[in-house]
């Protein structure tokens, strides 16, 4: 008798969670990363408004949705 268990399918579930929640954890640090470097930039040079911010915040957001299509299109 074979003591090997077949790979239960109550395991997929669990990763494609945290295969997802991975991804929007990811996207969400990014995000505030990049917007917290643009006010740091901002601060630092004093533009007159928040240009810094609003580039990085604005690229980040891009970005991040890029990686999420990329990622979900994946085979």
């Amino acid at each position: 008798m074979s003591s090997e268990t077949p790979k239960s399918s109550s395991k997929r579930p669990l990763d494609s969670y945290l295969r997802y929640s991975a991804i929007g954890l990811q996207m969400a640090l990014t995000i505030l990363f990049m917007t917290w470097a643009g006010t740091w930039l901002d601060e630092k040079f004093s533009p007159g408004f928040p240009a810094f911010t609003l580039f990085l915040a604005i690229l980040s957001v891009a970005g991040s949705l890029i990686y999420l299509v990329r990622t979900l299109t994946k085979p």
